[in-house]
């Protein structure tokens, strides 16, 4: 049977996610205290970010972030990817949502991402857009992803993509990278977040679905400390 398998080190917010989906009627919930050594056919990144989309409600926020915190979120971010790419199953789908209005941390890290895994490639947002929630507007400029923002949705700032991971699975081309891609997997469990109950209302009839998927959710970032 389908089962949604969830993943975060801190079990309180595990048990938050579950109360949350159970009062959304999704009940075919499994958490977990490490991701599994496996293949998913959705593997669900709700990614560390400024939480710049927030800003419009909690304008003192950004003063709390820094160029520095920046950039060592798009890199946690990149070390995510590049985890949820080798745990995606061929055929599956890579979901990646932020809650940053910023390109660096949304369509520029796809693009980045994109270039290194030609085995993966975005769906057509606007098909699933239409044909998920049954909605003829289709109110973004690009379907390759989602960017909901004050202006365009009369909503917080949100990105979502999905991609799917070819059948037959093209190898990319790979150096030196390899081991600190391996290393992704080894520092996972070192951050720490929530899985909003706005994604799960929003977006349940997106990501809940089909088979095995783990989504993990980086929604309020704990960074590490070096050891």
């Amino acid at each position: 049977s389908e089962m949604c398998i969830e993943t975060d080190i801190n079990e309180e917010r595990l048990g938050r996610i579950k109360k949350r989906a159970e009062r959304l009627d999704i009940l075919n919930i499994k958490t977990i205290k490490n991701v599994q050594d496996k293949d998913y056919t959705r593997f669900i990144i709700d990614a560390p970010c400024s939480g710049s989309g927030t800003w419009r409600r909690r304008p003192d926020a950004k003063f709390r972030i820094t160029p520095q915190r920046l950039r060592e979120i798009l890199g946690i971010q990149a070390e995510i990817l590049e985890f949820g790419a080798e745990h995606t199953a061929a055929g599956g789908r890579l979901i990646y949502i932020t809650c940053s209005v910023l390109p660096e941390a949304n369509e520029r890290q796809i693009e980045s991402f994109l270039a290194k895994h030609p085995e993966f490639s975005p769906i057509d947002h606007k098909e699933l857009w239409r044909e998920t929630l049954d909605i003829p507007l289709y109110p973004f400029d690009d379907t390759r992803w989602l960017k909901f923002s004050p202006l365009n949705t009369k909503t917080d700032g949100f990105f979502f993509c999905a991609m799917k991971k070819a059948v037959a699975e093209i190898k990319p081309k790979r150096t030196m990278q390899r081991d600190t891609h391996r290393g992704a997997g080894r520092n996972l469990q070192r951050y720490s977040a929530t899985l909003t109950a706005m994604w799960l209302s929003s977006f349940s009839g997106l990501i809940f679905c089909d088979n095995f998927f783990i989504p993990v959710s980086y929604t309020h970032l704990t960074l590490p400390t070096n050891s």
